[in-house]
């Protein structure tokens, strides 16, 4: 009896955490604000009635954000010990860079990884996976280098 229970326990911890009542909430009180506002920390967490750093805090937050993004193309962004402002589009490109730059540290991290990995202990499938991972940071530098120029005009 006592291993149906640490089933059924096994299966919530892995379904996820419900957020939707929270995220309906969080939604319809981020249609009341505007490009550049700040959301602030105090509203939200009185909207989805947990504190922001709890534990199911950042799970609704992460949700929230996620799906501002996917149904209304909405980024939120940390605005420093205030709350989530509604990204403008210079704060959206700044966002974008950054988060190119960790990709290519990321994709670079997985390349060391891959080449100082002992290929002869892998299988074939292993080896081109390894060997196409090795590559990538080299593809993408030709990539930059053959992609075509762009060229700013003057006005006149």
């Amino acid at each position: 009896m006592d291993s149906k229970k640490t089933d059924t326990n096994t299966k919530l911890f892995f379904a996820g955490t419900p957020t939707k009542i929270e995220t309906d909430a969080l939604m319809a009180l981020m249609a009341t604000y505007k490009e550049n506002e700040v959301i602030p920390y105090s509203e939200i967490e009185e909207t989805m009635r947990e504190h922001r750093r709890s534990q199911r805090g950042g799970s609704i937050l992460a949700a929230w954000k996620k799906r501002a993004m996917r149904e209304r193309n909405v980024l939120l962004v940390a605005a420093n010990g205030e709350g989530y402002r509604l990204a403008n589009p210079s704060e959206r490109i700044m966002v974008c860079g950054a988060l190119t730059s960790q990709g290519r540290r990321r994709l670079v991290r997985a390349a060391t990884v891959a080449a100082s990995t002992e290929a002869n202990k892998l299988n074939d499938e292993e080896k081109k996976t390894r060997e196409a991972i090795m590559t990538i940071p080299a593809r993408l530098r030709l990539a930059e280098l053959t992609a075509p120029k762009t060229h700013s005009h003057a006005q006149q």
